[in-house]
């Protein structure tokens, strides 16, 4: 899964945008998400006639999602216990 649709989604709020901003086709984008889900058993997204909003899992997965980025310079952190997204040591977030 392409961790940047999950979080494109989670910015946008809205498949169609972020197919837009990633240049992919929106049923891409729902694609691996639906796969995404189905992979860690939760649902990441409440889905709105508006729009998608992140779950109370989606909130912490995109936190530990985007952790790494900002923590890239520490080798001991690996992404939180529990997280659906986890750093092996020596790999970042792209």
């Amino acid at each position: 899964m392409n961790l940047a649709y999950f979080l494109e989604v989670a910015r946008a709020g809205s498949v169609t945008e972020a197919a837009r901003v990633l240049n992919v086709a929106p049923s891409a984008v729902s694609r691996q998400i639906a796969e995404l889900e189905a992979g860690i058993g939760v649902p990441l997204f409440a889905r709105q006639p508006r729009g998608m909003i992140l779950t109370g899992a989606g909130s912490r997965d995109r936190r530990s999602a985007v952790r790494p980025a900002a923590t890239r310079h520490d080798p001991h952190r690996r992404g939180l216990p529990g997280s659906a997204f986890r750093c092996s040591p020596g790999s970042h977030a792209a």
